[in-house]
This record gives C-alpha cells, structure tokens and sequence, in this order.
C-alpha cells in the first residue's frame, strides 16, 4: 500500500515487520564476517517492495544487491537494486572524466586542495563504483585560492551555478555549488564546514587538513584527499551533521576502517584537539552496533568520556533497536545533528534545532498543501547579484572574515 506521495506505508505496518526489514537491511549491508543473523531467511521473510524502498532510502541499494547476488538471494523482484547498481557505476565512470581534467587544471593551482567523499569513497573505501552512489564531486581548496580555483573551473569550460550573492556573503558560507567541464556538478568548497554556526561548535583550521593531505589511486588518477584520520573524522562529522539516520554514513565509516585500520590514538587526539570526540564517540559506536565495525570499545570510551549527552544517547539507541533501520520514524535525527563539543553544548544546540528541524518543517509542510503552496525555490540559489557582489564574496573568503 502507498499513500498519496506513492511512498511504500513501510514505517506505517507492523512493528514486526518494521524490524524484521530493518534486520534483514542491517545484515545484507554488515561485510560477510559480521554478519550475525541468517540474511537469505531474513529476506524471505520481508516485503520485496520494502526492503528495496528501504534501501534507496538508506541510500546503500548497490551494496544491498551485491550481498543478494553473493547470497544467491537475488530474485527479479529486487531489479530496482541491480539498476542503482548499474547507475552507480555509470556515474562513477562519468566523474572521472572530470575528475581527470581537474587533476590537470588544478596543477597550476599553486595551493594544496582535496578531492572528499564521492570518488574517493568508490575507489578507495569500497572498490567498487557500484556500490557507492554519489552525484556530485566535493572540492576543498584553501579560502585563500578561492578566487584562482574558481577561474580555473570557469576556463575549463565550467560555470557557477545560479546563487543569491549578497546572502552567500551575510551568512558566510563555505561552499559553492559548481558544474564542471564535462558536466559532472560539484561543490567547492573553502572550509569542511560549511556555515559560521557549525564552525563555531568545533575546531577545524582548513589550511591544517589540507597540509595533512594525501594521494591516493582513483582508477589510475592521482587525487589528493584527507589524511585517513581526518578522513574518519570527517565522516564521523558528515554523518552526525545530517541526521545520522541513514546507513551510508555508517557503511561509509565502516569500508574505510576496514581498508585503512586507522592509528585509533591519533583519531583520539586529533578529534579532542577539533572538538568533535563526542560527535566521533557517537557515529563509530552506532558503526560498531550496527554494522559490526571493527572499532575498539576503549577507543568509543575514551572519545566519550562518560559525558552525560553520551549515556542518554545509549539509552534512547538501545530502545530503538533495528527498527530505526526498516523505517522512516524514531532515527534520533535531531538529537545525533546537535551533538556537539560537550553536553552543555549539545543541550543548547538542540534547543536552537528544535524551530529549524520541527517547527519550520510542519510550517512549510502546511503550505505546501495550500493552494499555491510548495512553490518556492530556497533564496540561497536564486540568481541575485552580479560580478560586483560576487567579487564581495571572494574578498570576505580570502580576507580571512569567515565567521
């Protein structure tokens, strides 16, 4: 049954069978030496319908029909998978080309930038391009090669895409939404986080991370990207920011600390010296819960110090259960994207959410089913300014006076 958006009334059934899809959803995305339960009989068990709407949702269809296939689970019923798999894959191929062309451009940069997430997720963490979808290539440059970068998109062919630059001045933001050369979109970026706010509730000096970098081997193209503790860290930080109720955040962690076995006491240090220990105790736990990630116990214990935001997150995690995973309700989204630098701060960022996240929500969700409702575009990307307001922007970037 579908309601009138034609979404699967998945959460909407049974708690039973809300768990069992979230089961059987956990165990095809856990690696195979993980795996506690019996997926092929789970599985059988489950709508086909939920468990593919399931895992679109959870944006991990490509790991999910690889685990079916390598299960001998797989079933016509399950098409869907195999084609974000194929389109996965596709897009992967599409980014190199791009990507390629960038490594080239940015060579008379003159000033050390990465490649996150995207590519570097499909080559490095997953090895296999079919099984991490991404859409778009996310640029880090330093805010003082803002400028330079930006023109040497734009010589290559590409362009920035429509934004309102007088706001992207007033709230600073540290990110620019781009398409490149061959058409693959992007966002370059001059911070890892992207508004004052969140700048302000850690501790992340760009030009540090950048300076860390490294090269790694994206299908024969030499692409800098984070240090593998920043890298984590990163994820870890990524993940919480935007809910942390999807299971590509937690698969994405959980690849990349299989590949790389991180120096655990470097990701300690270096995540109490950026205020994100609390943010990182939280995602790497739900990795090691869920996923089965090789996480030490006495790391997650030293990251979270017993702080008092941690043992009520435990709590409200374990009454949860899987259901989290094989529905839409009850994934904690507000509480994991307040999480902070310590209680305190998290206590008061939650407060500031709630407007943001529950009350402008149901307001907007209000007039979009009045008439003439859910017609606006977000101001951010509407076209307003010129090359005067733009040239404001990239003076505030490169003088320093990013919030």
């Amino acid at each position: 049954m579908c309601d009138r958006t034609g979404r699967l009334k998945v959460a909407r059934g049974s708690s039973t069978t809300t768990s069992l899809v979230g089961r059987a959803l956990v165990g095809l995305t856990r690696r195979p030496e993980a795996r506690t339960d019996d997926v092929v009989e789970l599985v059988a068990r489950v709508p086909p319908a939920s468990l593919v709407e399931m895992a679109g949702y959870h944006r991990v269809p490509g790991v999910v029909y690889r685990s079916l296939v390598d299960l001998g689970a797989y079933r016509d019923e399950f098409d869907q998978l195999r084609s974000a798999y194929q389109m996965a894959a596709v897009g992967h191929g599409r980014c190199l080309v791009d990507l390629s062309a960038l490594v080239d451009q940015f060579e008379g940069l003159g000033h050390p930038w990465v490649v996150v997430k995207g590519p570097v997720l499909a080559a490095v963490a997953y090895a296999d391009p079919g099984a991490r979808l991404y859409d778009d290539l996310d640029l880090v440059v330093s805010p003082s090669a803002m400028a330079e970068a930006l023109s040497l998109i734009e010589g290559a062919g590409g362009r920035v895409h429509p934004v309102n630059w007088p706001m992207m001045t007033e709230h600073r933001r540290a990110e620019l939404p781009v398409e490149l050369g061959h058409g693959m979109l992007g966002d370059l970026h001059w911070h890892l986080l992207v508004t004052p706010g969140i700048r302000a509730r850690f501790s992340w000096p760009v030009d540090e991370a950048l300076d860390r970098r490294r090269t790694v081997d994206v299908d024969g193209i030499a692409v800098p990207t984070l240090d593998a503790v920043d890298g984590i860290l990163y994820l870890c930080l990524h993940g919480s920011l935007s809910g942390g109720h999807l299971l590509v955040w937690l698969k994405d962690l959980d690849q990349m600390v299989d590949r790389e076995s991180p120096d655990w006491d470097e990701v300690i240090r270096r995540a109490r010296r950026t205020r994100t220990a609390l943010v990182a105790a939280l995602q790497l736990e739900r990795a090691r819960a869920v996923l089965g990630t090789a996480v030490p116990v006495w790391v997650i214990e030293s990251l979270a110090g017993g702080a008092a935001w941690w043992r009520w997150w435990t709590s409200l995690e374990e009454r949860a259960g899987m259901a989290r995973w094989g529905g839409f309700a009850g994934t904690g989204r507000t509480f994991v994207s307040a999480t902070s630098a310590s209680t305190g701060a998290s206590v008061v960022q939650l407060l500031r959410s709630v407007p943001a996240d529950v009350v402008m929500p149901a307001i907007r969700k209000a007039r979009a089913g009045a008439p003439g409702g859910g017609e606006e575009s977000p101001e951010l990307y509407r076209p307003v300014g010129g090359d005067d307001e733009r040239a404001a922007y990239l003076r505030m970037v490169a003088d320093g006076d990013q919030g």
